[in-house]
């Protein structure tokens, strides 16, 4: 069950910037304005990592050749995280979240990343996104 999970991920993630692209705008550009030219790969479990670049615009989602910054957890981090369960500081303080890179590079992700969580949380569709995301994990 975790690993289809874990496998669905990078289309459901592309959905996610999708969606906020069309609903909050202003919090996707400050994502972008963040990560500029980073790549990051992504792995959740033992899937294959994918690799995700605003450089260009959409796809986000997308084979990257190296990664500036290295994401690494579970597909219960990814739940907990979705959930509000933890925070994303308390999940790295925790090692349940791994992110590896360049000390500044590890900042702007992280910076972005709560850059797209305030806009997920003005985004009217992303609350459904998020309740499909979960329902997969328990059927």
């Amino acid at each position: 069950m975790a690993r289809s999970r874990a496998k669905a991920l990078p289309e459901q993630v592309e959905e996610a910037m999708s969606v906020l692209a069309r609903e909050s705008p202003v919090h996707l550009a400050a994502v972008a304005k963040e990560l500029g030219a980073l790549t990051v790969s992504i792995r959740v479990d033992d899937t294959p990592p994918f690799g995700m670049s605003f450089a260009g615009g959409p796809p986000w989602v997308r084979t990257i050749a190296a990664a500036d910054v290295e994401v690494a957890m579970t597909t219960r981090e990814v739940d907990d995280l979705l959930a509000g369960a933890v925070t994303v500081d308390d999940a790295v303080l925790a090692d349940r979240l791994a992110v590896r890179g360049d000390a500044a590079h590890v900042l702007r992700f992280l910076d972005a990343l709560r850059y797209w969580l305030h806009g997920a949380l003005r985004s009217p569709s992303m609350p459904r996104l998020r309740d499909t995301v979960l329902a997969e994990t328990t059927t």
